[in-house]
């Protein structure tokens, strides 16, 4: 029954570290659309105030 503790500990582990992976993940994603939003939209209101000068 010791490798089932040994199991169970690796399984512990493993999953602690799957959780944090997904967080970060999730904290990336979120960092990486809020760029692509900021960068569209100042895109979109350049050429918006670009097109209206004209």
């Amino acid at each position: 029954p010791w490798e089932h503790l040994l199991g169970m500990g690796l399984g512990a582990v493993f999953a602690n570290q799957l959780v944090k992976w997904d967080a970060q993940l999730q904290e990336d994603l979120d960092k990486m659309l809020e760029k692509a939003k900021a960068a569209n939209e100042s895109r979109y209101f350049g050429n918006e105030f670009f097109s209206s000068s004209l």
